[in-house]
């Protein structure tokens, strides 16, 4: 649903729905923590001046969220002046719950 998320608001207001947008989607595995854990990175190009919105909507809210309570993980976006930034880390070996 994430990457739906991000997806979607690509289409609409980023780099997916631009004719001069572009997307990079670069993930990587390592050890932190005695497990093994998914580091990936979304950067969008735009081509142009990104303008941050005003404040975080339910998209952005749904991200970080997703990410902390059902992956024990942690999303982090930046809204850079050439396009969105997001890197999403999560363990791949997931912990019991209780």
């Amino acid at each position: 649903m994430v990457l739906y998320e991000l997806a979607s608001n690509a289409v609409q207001y980023g780099a997916l729905g631009r004719q001069s947008g572009r997307l990079a989607v670069t993930w990587s595995v390592g050890p932190r923590e005695e497990r093994r854990w998914l580091t990936l990175l979304w950067k969008e190009s735009l081509g142009a001046t990104l303008q941050a919105p005003e404040a975080r909507g339910f998209g952005t809210s749904f991200i970080e969220r997703s990410l902390s309570y059902e992956l024990f993980g942690s999303a982090s976006l930046a809204f850079e002046p050439d396009g969105l930034s997001c890197v999403l880390e999560f363990p791949l070996d997931q912990p019991e719950r209780s």
